[in-house]
């Protein structure tokens, strides 16, 4: 198995189309579909001439991708549980990649492997620990084109994570109104009056994202797609990223790019390992997510 991380791969290979999914019990992968959706919406949005060729009859070009990404995945998946000992029972991220041909070398096929390269990466996955608390930092402003994940944002967002503060994990973005839409690879959500409050628009949606969404919806938790605001941040009463290995809590958040415009601290509740889980909407919902990530996982061929 490969030695190199996605990222560097995406680094060498010409502008590309990505998402990275997870596995769940080493033989399904988790929102399969959202992930097919997210790169076919991608494409269209960074190469419309090339990906709205990609359509037959019926088939939408969404079906097509699927029917070329899902044997890959299989394989993929297949592999790399082949590689691992017996006793471990690691999930792991995929990164499937699409890089547009040069058009001179496309065919009057309408189908994607005949516009686009596929690749895939797989690497273990570690999630994140539920007790840890972390730190992030507010001095980025919102990308041109959120709505698609393309590897040009790694190397625009480069600067930012070597400027960001010693210690801090993850850079958040945010408009001249102060509003934050997204970190560079999560999404943002505090709680306020014991409503969770994530950015609606502006942010490209990350796949656990759209499964915390859900679990608010079916399990009562209220939820407002409202950008968190610098402006109400004495009333945060818990903060958390998403990302695709899971959830993290927040301890503090520090406000530009050296934290000369403030340091927000929260309160946040005494987690250990040998002590019951505090009653929190961050742990409430850490909880769900472990509960019924099976039910968002996806079988493969």
């Amino acid at each position: 198995m490969a030695n190199f991380s996605a990222r560097d791969v995406l680094l060498q290979l010409p502008s590309a189309a990505y998402t990275c999914a997870r596995t769940y019990k080493k033989k399904s992968i988790v929102l399969l579909n959202f992930h097919i959706e997210r790169l076919c919406h991608s494409c269209l949005l960074a190469w419309p001439e090339i990906a709205s060729r990609c359509s037959v009859g019926n088939a939408t070009a969404i079906d097509l991708l699927r029917s070329v990404l899902q044997p890959i995945a299989t394989v993929a998946v297949d592999m790399w549980n082949a590689s691992l000992p017996h006793t471990v029972n690691n999930d792991a991220i995929l990164t499937f990649i699409l890089v547009p041909r040069h058009p001179c070398e496309a065919t009057s096929s309408l189908f994607w492997n005949n516009y686009f390269d596929f690749y895939v990466h797989i690497a273990a996955m570690k999630a994140p620990d539920p007790f840890a608390l972390i730190e992030l930092q507010v001095f980025g402003s919102p990308r041109d084109n959120p709505s698609a994940k393309l590897s040009s944002w790694l190397r625009q967002r480069r600067p930012l994570e070597e400027s960001k503060l010693t210690g801090v994990s993850e850079v958040l973005l945010a408009n001249e109104e102060g509003e934050i839409t997204e970190g560079l690879v999560s999404n943002f959500f505090v709680v306020m009056d014991g409503v969770v409050c994530t950015a609606g628009v502006g942010m490209l949606p990350g796949s656990t994202r759209h499964v915390v969404v859900d679990l608010c919806a079916s399990h009562n938790l209220p939820i407002r797609f409202e950008a968190p605001s610098l402006a109400t941040a004495s009333c945060w009463q818990e903060a958390f990223i998403s990302n695709v290995r899971g959830l993290s809590r927040v301890k503090s958040v520090w406000i530009g790019r050296q934290g000369e415009n403030g340091h927000i601290v929260l309160s946040c509740p005494d987690s250990h390992p040998d002590k019951p889980p505090a009653a929190s909407v961050f742990d409430q919902l850490r909880r769900l997510l472990d509960e019924n990530m099976g039910k968002y996982a996806e079988g493969l061929l």
